[in-house]
């Protein structure tokens, strides 16, 4: 158990927010906030302080590319605001500026469904549960119906604290995520003494259990992108995007791990090596979640 947990100290639960990078207008010229590490600058501007720009910027450029998400905000003196989302291994963040209002007001959401796409693939605590309910259920249908449930939880929660209807306590939030990593393995752990005893592997009541906790998983979505994200942005077509992207990134998972079961099934190993993955699932996860528990108090 001890190598294990050394693993999961090893990972970080969320993906890394994205980077924020600032460029706004001033009476006298432009100014650029950015990491030092992005080695930001605004091409065809010349920089004595301020950003001169013969015209307003309509990109920022990065060198070396960022290894991650960037959020770039550009707001001018007449209050006009604009965000692009742009991901590794992106270059530059391109703006459409305010000329292009309508185009920008179209367009920019759908850099929401990429950095949901890439926030739930790195998004390790929220992966472990979802591996956690397939290796629990297996394909079928109950775990469409399970799935489906958790998918509801986050979607409603992520729509409710995006549009500022709800702001529950981040420390709490990313307490009970770890806590559902920690259910699901001991409920996988716990599964194979169940069908040796004649009962059914899996819980009573799954599917209200994954909606339940996806009700926290979609807090803990939202709770990461933070709100800089999202200014200049119209707030439901990203949010929609933003939700498709989540979806996609775990359809694209529970797709890679059945096709891993069939491959199994195929090569007539599938009993042989099911109850063993399911072990040693339960105590990959379970271990990650305790680290996650432990560091989200505080030790």
């Amino acid at each position: 158990m001890l190598p294990l947990a050394a693993l999961a100290a090893l990972v970080a639960a969320h993906p890394a927010e994205p980077v924020r990078v600032s460029v706004t207008e001033l009476t006298l010229g432009w100014t650029l906030e950015a990491p030092a590490r992005l080695r930001a600058t605004l091409p065809g501007c010349t920089h004595d302080g301020l950003w001169r720009c013969p015209q307003p910027p309509l990109s920022v450029h990065f060198a070396p590319p960022p290894s991650g998400a960037v959020a770039c905000v550009s707001r001018r003196l007449d209050g006009w605001v604009e965000t692009r989302v742009v991901r590794a291994p992106a270059s530059e963040c391109r703006f459409a500026g305010r000329e292009a209002r309508h185009e920008a007001a179209s367009v920019a959401p759908l850099d929401f469904l990429g950095l949901g796409v890439h926030h739930l693939l790195t998004g390790l605590d929220h992966m472990a549960f979802v591996i956690g309910l397939f290796a629990l259920l297996g394909a079928s249908r109950g775990l469409f119906w399970v799935i489906t449930a958790f998918t509801l939880g986050h979607s409603v929660t992520l729509a409710l604290q995006v549009l500022g209807v709800v702001t529950p306590p981040a420390a709490a939030v990313e307490l009970l995520i770890a806590a559902s990593v920690v259910w699901v393995a001991r409920e996988l752990a716990q599964g194979s003494q169940r069908e040796d005893d004649g009962a059914r592997a899996a819980p009573a009541r799954p599917a209200s259990l994954a909606l339940g906790f996806g009700l926290f998983h979609g807090l803990g979505f939202a709770g990461a992108l933070g709100q800089p994200e999202w200014e200049g942005v119209a707030r439901i077509p990203a949010l929609f995007w933003f939700n498709v992207g989540l979806e996609l990134g775990q359809l694209g998972l529970v797709l890679l791990l059945a096709a891993a079961v069939a491959t199994s099934t195929r090569l007539g190993v599938a009993a042989a090596l099911g109850r063993a993955a399911s072990a040693t699932i339960a105590r990959v996860i379970g271990a990650a979640g305790m680290y996650w528990i432990a560091v989200r108090l505080g030790f």
